[in-house]
């Protein structure tokens, strides 16, 4: 009887339990989520998945508005948020609001994936003015900014926010943030101001140089030779403890180089948005952040290596059947990455017949202020190559879009030498992309080239030149790897990705870097990898700090391949 008795207590205690901290509170939430909807007919209010919407939650919309949240966010106990007639806030997945959060918007606030909120935190999108002694402060008005808040920001307890926050920041408890806040800094007072800095050296921002300045602080020391970088989240750093510990860094301290990082979390490389959010970093991000002399005889410094790492974001955009644009857009970067020199569409040495005109940069969307746009079959461009030209590969780039389909004829001093086709170069969302056409095994010397459109059905753009010396840089292409879990970052993409895809953008990475020849290197990181957990962040999608140093010891061992 005393077993039977024993067993039910601990039944009751289970079902009270259940009942109190999951059951009850999930019933709670999702008559909450019920209730702020409809009282609010006149507003706009959307959860793109479960929410946790804790006791007093509330919306004062009176006057409409627009309240959209991702999945999985954490209201908890007192949350309130007064929204304007014309005023949207944009939360992301995986936010946390402790408890007596608020938020006043009359403009724009929006909030990345994976920020958090401590106890009290207060978002607003507005000051009140107060310098006209003849007014009451609450006759004077207010003075409005759009707030944006990074991914994976932190906010301890009684912030007060009224500017925006970077990715990653931290912001220090009883801070109030009257100033944009850098991304990867850690900020604190009243007004908050850059304390630490824990991001990569190549996007310092200019407040942290001061703080090291003032604090005698040295710079790390400088090494000869270059590494550039370029690439989506993984070059940038996905899944290390610190950026010291990411494979690019590893690699540079490896080889005894310089590191020069431009990769951006989220890059799609047949992208021409060139910013640092998701879809940022493309083609042209290496195109304008890779500057080269336009002096036919620059040199490259020694040693002169760069690494390059897109494709898995592609494959989200485009599935495994559509990677032309991807392909076209690689081209593109590993051919900067190769190039000594560098001449836009408006140097002495181009000259265009009428039909070219001048656009300038969209985005933007090529390597310089803008480019020469042809819109009818016949219009030729003329490059003079000058005397001093070493010999080897010249690259003319051209940026592509899905408005229009051209086929052009190149020749080099009247003899027809190669062809350009740009069906297949657009990709589906309309972004425009890079596409390159290069002319090898050139003899030193003065040439002519010509560029004539031979059909087109709109627009296509020539934007630069640029001179591959043989022998050039070596440029390390790193291979899609099988991921633990594709779900947790490409679940809402056109296409979902999975490791049965990886062979088939592995197999369009090998076909662009085989028509470079030596000195680039596609390397495999798929049997090095091999799925391990003890190799993953706890996401399945990075690789963690000992897979980083394994993939930094396999691209040194490859540039001895080169």
């Amino acid at each position: 009887m005393s077993g039977l008795r024993a067993a039910l207590e601990r039944f009751w205690r289970r079902l009270m339990r259940k009942l109190v901290y999951f059951w009850g509170p999930r019933l709670a939430s999702e008559l909450r989520k019920r209730w702020v909807i409809f009282k609010n007919p006149h507003a706009e209010i959307s959860f793109a998945g479960p929410c946790r919407l804790g006791p007093g939650f509330n919306l004062h919309m009176e006057n409409g508005g627009r309240f959209i949240v991702g999945k999985y966010v954490d209201f908890r106990r007192g949350f309130l948020a007064e929204i304007g007639g014309d005023a949207t806030v944009t939360i992301g997945d995986l936010c946390v609001f402790s408890y007596n959060s608020l938020i006043q918007c009359s403009t724009s606030i929006e909030i990345g994936d994976r920020a958090m909120f401590g106890q009290s935190s207060i978002v607003v999108d507005g000051n009140h003015r107060f310098r006209d002694i003849s007014t009451p402060l609450g006759g004077q008005g207010y003075d409005y900014r759009s707030v944006k808040i990074g991914n994976d920001a932190t906010t301890l307890t009684k912030v007060t926010i009224v500017d925006s926050i970077g990715t990653k920041a931290v912001v220090g408890a009883n801070s109030v943030v009257t100033r944009p806040v850098p991304s990867y800094c850690l900020v604190a007072g009243v007004p908050a101001r850059v304390l630490d800095y824990f991001g990569p050296p190549e996007l310092a921002p200019p407040e942290w140089e001061q703080r090291k300045r003032e604090k005698g602080l040295a710079d790390p020391p400088t090494r000869p030779g270059r590494l550039e970088v370029s690439g989506h989240s993984i070059a940038f750093g996905g899944g290390v403890s610190a950026f010291e510990h990411r494979f690019t860094t590893k690699l540079a301290e490896l080889l005894s180089v310089q590191e020069v990082n431009r990769a951006v979390s989220g890059a799609i490389a047949c992208w021409h948005d060139t910013g640092s959010e998701v879809g940022d970093g493309g083609y042209a991000t290496v195109l304008q952040r890779f500057e080269r002399p336009a002096d036919i005889e620059a040199s490259f410094p020694e040693p002169a290596l760069a690494l390059t790492y897109y494709g898995v974001n592609d494959l989200g955009l485009l599935g495994p059947r559509n990677l032309g644009p991807f392909e076209h857009a690689l081209r593109t970067v590993i051919s900067r990455h190769r190039a000594s020199a560098v001449f836009e569409e408006d140097h002495e040495s181009v000259r265009c017949s009428e039909g070219w005109q001048p656009r300038p940069a969209d985005g933007p969307d090529c390597s310089g202020a803008g480019v020469l746009e042809a819109r009818a079959a016949g219009s030729t461009l003329t490059i003079a190559v000058p005397d001093a030209f070493p010999g080897g590969t010249i690259a003319l780039g051209f940026v592509a879009s899905g408005e229009a389909e051209s086929r052009l004829w190149l020749a080099v001093d009247e003899a027809e030498t190669a062809k350009l086709d740009t069906r297949g170069a657009a990709e589906p969302l309309g972004h425009r992309t890079g596409v390159v056409a290069r002319l090898r095994d050139l003899s030193p010397g003065a040439h002519t080239i010509k560029c004539t459109v031979a059909e087109t059905s709109g627009p296509v753009a020539f934007d630069y030149w640029q001179v591959e010396p043989e022998p050039g840089p070596t440029v390390l292409v790193p291979l899609a790897f099988r991921m633990r879990d594709w779900s947790h970052h490409y679940s809402d993409w056109p296409h979902q990705p999975s490791d049965r895809d990886v062979p088939a953008l592995n197999e369009a990475v090998r076909r662009v870097v085989e028509e470079f020849g030596e000195g680039v290197v596609a390397v495999d990181l798929d049997a090095l990898l091999d799925r391990k957990e003890s190799l993953f962040s706890w996401e399945g999608v990075y690789p963690n700090d000992e897979g980083h140093r394994l993939i930094a010891e396999a691209l040194r061992d490859a540039t001895g391949r080169a």
